[in-house]
């Protein structure tokens, strides 16, 4: 798996270039920037032929029915693409052999269209000077929420492989939004005062006694429950509460797709 050596290939690309490596990370946001913003347009024209060229001449030749899982592509997310969400966190790969190197870029963010919310992997090689024909997009995994909902909560590996994916086969009927650009199950819920809030977390850490005081979360997971705040500057907001067991260790503000600060 990708995430298992990348690590090692960085400490690498680290050592052997030392302050090079900030003007690659810079470029490699850029150029990831540009093929996400690429991709999206492309989609939002429903253009088979302009999605079709932003993977590498390797892929399109790898994968003959590369056009027809497009159009499929097409026909799953209409658009229009409302927001997309944090791509700065990105995994790379980087190797450098006798005067030769090749880079590439992947993460994994949310798409807001029309209420919906989606979830893609994408991987781009923008540099390979052992072969031209690889750079482009390598690899493209196009998640429902309720399909990249249960991928997260399943032991399942992420596929490695050229191309593009769909993943849209999921009946569940659960409502998953983004929460600081991972999928959550949401419950419909008022929203809570902060200033309450704060009150409370001033003489008690309990969350059996939060719940008491403000009812049921409005989504959790293992490490703790996410309630709804007020909406500001017309975007949700949520307060995030870590917990051991019934202490609550850390309140946090989110956005869909972004950490906001500490409550």
């Amino acid at each position: 798996m990708k995430k298992i050596i990348v690590a090692f290939l960085c400490v690498i690309c680290l050592v052997s270039l030392g302050g090079c490596r900030s003007f690659f990370v810079d470029e490699e946001q850029e150029l990831y920037d540009q093929a996400v913003t690429s991709l999206f347009d492309a989609l939002d024209r429903r253009d088979v032929e302009g999605i079709y060229n932003l993977f590498s001449p390797a892929v399109r030749n790898e994968n003959e029915d590369l056009k027809d899982t497009i159009e499929k592509l097409i026909s799953f997310y209409s658009g229009p693409t409302d927001q997309i969400g944090d791509v700065s966190s990105l995994g790379s790969e980087s190797l450098y052999e006798e005067g030769e190197h090749w880079h590439n870029a992947y993460t994994t963010f949310p798409v807001l269209s029309e209420g919906n919310y989606y979830w893609v992997y994408l991987n781009l090689m923008y540099d390979n000077t052992f072969n031209e024909s690889r750079i482009g997009i390598t690899q493209l995994d196009f998640y429902g929420a309720n399909d990249y909902y249960e991928f997260r909560n399943s032991d399942e590996l992420l596929e490695d492989s050229s191309g593009l994916h769909l993943y849209n086969q999921s009946t569940g009927e659960r409502q998953i939004i983004s929460i600081n650009n991972y999928p959550y199950e949401y419950r419909e819920a008022d929203a809570i005062s902060i200033e309450q809030v704060k009150r409370f977390l001033e003489t008690s850490v309990s969350l059996v006694d939060f719940k008491k005081q403000f009812g049921e979360a409005a989504a959790s997971n293992e490490f703790g429950s996410v309630y709804l705040l007020p909406d500001q500057n017309g975007e949700k907001r949520f307060l995030n509460m870590t917990c051991e067991g019934d202490k609550i260790v850390y309140a946090k503000v989110f956005g869909s797709f972004s950490y906001i600060g500490a409550f």
